[in-house]
């Protein structure tokens, strides 16, 4: 049904919450490496440009 269903709005406390039940689910399911953090923050421990540093260093974070 992906992508066949229709999109609902909702708001953004709703979408966050929703987000963030996915990624603990996804977290219990299969682990903390299950879950890529792909922003300029939070876990993300990179040196030199973004990408550059990102492929050199793996992610120090654990939840």
């Amino acid at each position: 049904m992906r992508g066949k269903e229709e999109f609902v709005q909702v708001s953004w406390e709703v979408a966050l919450g929703l987000s963030a039940k996915a990624i603990l689910d996804t977290i219990e399911k299969h682990g903390n490496e299950a879950v890529f953090s792909s922003s300029y923050g939070g876990c993300s421990m990179t040196t030199g440009d973004y990408s550059g540093g990102a492929a050199r260093r793996k992610s120090s974070c654990r939840m």
